[in-house]
């Protein structure tokens, strides 16, 4: 009976550390801070809402897209234009998708964080000119 006992939280247990770590938000890879033109504040902001998808380990197919793990490396023009589909998917709400709010509601963007972002986003581009 012991023996059961022991096996069954075993498993139980490995079940949870398993359900754990298959949550996007606590699995994601350690960021690097490659990004040092991008304010500490506005990093931040990223870190949490963005960086699971669009940093180190996300998909691949997002990160065609929008790549914070590679920021420096892009050429100025990229980063106005990026910075501004940034300011655009979160006014609109977009981004973060509403699904992964939905599980991650830590990463709801909140008025103030949006603002913050389209500020640093206008200086980005103002950069380009």
């Amino acid at each position: 009976m012991k023996k059961n006992h022991f096996f069954s939280l075993s498993l139980f247990a490995g079940i949870l550390l398993v359900a754990f770590l298959a949550n996007p938000v606590y699995a994601q890879t350690p960021q690097k801070t490659a990004t040092t033109s991008i304010p500490k504040d506005v990093y931040a902001v990223f870190k949490n809402s963005c960086m699971v998808c669009h940093g180190t380990g996300g998909g691949q197919l997002t990160l065609s897209v929008l790549n914070f793990s590679k920021w420096d490396q892009y050429k100025t023009a990229q980063k106005a234009k990026k910075a501004a589909a940034i300011c655009v998917m979160i006014t609109k709400g977009v981004m973060p998708p509403q699904s992964f709010q939905k599980a991650n509601p830590m990463t709801v963007l909140t008025t103030a964080q949006k603002e913050l972002i389209c500020n640093w986003s206008r200086t980005v581009i103002s950069a380009k000119k």
